[in-house]
């Protein structure tokens, strides 16, 4: 798991180290809230929660 700088996101990760998905915490960045799923190194469209 990681948290970014500010802790607006949150990544986290398979168990070969491969991103999997990321929360982005509601505040200034992200009034809603949202997540992103990764496919094969790729972070794929936001979802609202």
């Amino acid at each position: 798991m990681h948290i970014s700088r500010g802790g607006q996101t949150v990544r986290i990760y398979d168990g070969n180290g491969n991103a999997w998905y990321d929360i982005d915490i509601p505040g200034d960045h992200y009034v809603a809230g949202e997540y992103h799923m990764w496919e094969n190194g790729v972070r794929g469209l936001a979802i609202s929660f």
